[in-house]
């Protein structure tokens, strides 16, 4: 948290550089309070974690332990790490159309409809209101501290209990663990998480959070609408962001930033039971609605639930430039070397081999869903999500969390259940 002595004039000009550092995926904002409480309280061990061997693809059986920590195929050498599209039913069995049958006595009944997906959501009507800039502004809100070793979380004086920032500082230092070993790098300095209770301010629409690489923050969206095992993989997202920003470049060329950051988190979602960024790209291929590679690496990345196939998009060329190339040559395009250069091909030949290798994936079929059937049902609810962020205080509460329910449920292929909340929410 430097400059935060600095003279009035002097943090408009620092938060006009922080802002250009910034790399965004989600939003909150509301009251101030310029009295900040630090608690001092000691993190305890630093967790070492399971490392997998760099080959080793990640778990394709989701696991039950709720946990969000993104996608990760940890490895000490994470050069030709080549986790592989999920081939499990995803965690949530399928919803099926009820099929008709012939009982004795000659009349047609149906077959009950098996349960809709269901996740315990609590969240109060979307306002945007929390800031990630300026300097003033953030100091100002999150004036709640809890200090942890060197992990800060801080937050509007009230929205969390102090057992909460504990819980959240050990994911953060759990986050930093499994970062670090995916991208090759021991960074190891205090920083602070800011975990918002609404939605963020206008600088952020459709974030799910945020980092301020040079001032080591990171914003988590905690406003109910991030289920745990969510929460904890978008902070490992969040974290990988934080330190390539200071260990490999500054946060420029979005598409790899993101790419990267993704590619990092996608273990956790898969074991989490949620279709991987990889699958869901080949069947957005398959579908024919990917942009074209020179559109992924244009595109403004504003918030993942509106730019979802762009940010899913960006992770599966990560996977293809990290198996086909290995991980030095991504990180090489993350300091800025021209595509074409790193790769040694011009830009429709490397295009071309991208597609081809999405192919072997374009075909699967997860919960009995196939790429066409899960991209109807992906498109209308990533449309409800452009909706509802040009007008989020719209939306009641009731709204709000039946649209949350079809963005998990269309995570986890369970388009039935994505459809229905979507259509019961109105957007």
């Amino acid at each position: 948290m430097r400059f935060f002595g600095v003279l009035l004039g002097t943090i408009g000009l620092l938060t006009v550089l922080g802002g250009a550092l910034a790399i965004a995926t989600g939003f909150p904002g509301g009251k101030t309070s310029t009295t900040a409480t630090v608690v001092e309280v000691p993190l305890g061990p630093t967790p070492t974690g399971e490392v997998a061997d760099a080959d080793e693809p990640p778990a394709t059986e989701p696991t039950d332990d709720g946990s969000t920590s993104s996608e990760e195929t940890p490895a000490d050498q994470p050069t030709n790490t080549s986790p592989e599209a999920p081939t499990g039913d995803g965690g949530i069995p399928p919803s099926p159309t009820p099929e008709a049958t012939a009982d004795t006595s000659g009349s047609t009944q149906e077959t009950p409809t098996p349960p809709l997906f269901t996740a315990d959501i609590n969240v109060q009507a979307p306002r945007m209101e929390l800031p990630t800039q300026p300097l003033m502004s953030v100091e100002a809100t999150y004036t709640e501290q809890h200090q942890f070793g060197k992990i800060t979380v801080a937050y509007r004086p009230g929205a969390y209990t102090a057992e909460y920032a504990a819980e959240v500082a050990a994911m953060a230092e759990e986050a930093r663990v499994e970062a670090n070993s995916k991208i090759g790098t021991n960074w190891d300095h205090d920083f602070t998480v800011f975990l918002v209770d609404q939605l963020f301010a206008e600088d952020c629409v459709g974030c799910q959070g945020f980092t301020e690489s040079d001032f080591r923050w990171i914003f988590m969206l905690d406003d109910g609408s991030l289920v745990r095992d969510e929460f904890e993989a978008l902070l490992v997202h969040e974290m990988t962001h934080l330190i390539a920003g200071n260990e490999i470049h500054l946060p420029l060329e979005i598409i790899y930033v993101e790419g990267l950051a993704t590619w990092v988190m996608t273990e956790d979602l898969v074991n989490a039971g949620y279709v991987s960024p990889l699958q869901s790209t080949a069947w957005v291929y398959r579908a024919g609605a990917l942009p074209s590679l020179q559109e992924l690496i244009d595109d403004d990345y504003a918030g993942r639930m509106r730019k979802r196939v762009y940010y899913d998009g960006a992770a599966a060329f990560a996977f293809y430039v990290i198996e086909r190339y290995g991980f030095d040559r991504y990180v090489a395009l993350y300091q800025q070397e021209p595509l074409e250069t790193v790769l040694g091909k011009p830009m429709h030949e490397i295009e071309a081999e991208f597609h081809a290798y999405l192919e072997p994936h374009a075909d699967a079929v997860i919960n009995g869903v196939d790429g066409p059937t899960w991209w109807n049902a992906a498109s209308q609810v990533i449309g409800a999500y452009i909706r509802f962020y040009e007008d989020p205080p719209a939306l009641s509460a009731d709204q709000y969390r039946l649209l949350t329910l079809a963005r998990l449920a269309i995570n986890r292929a369970d388009v039935n259940s994505a459809l229905h909340y979507l259509a019961e929410s109105g957007v």
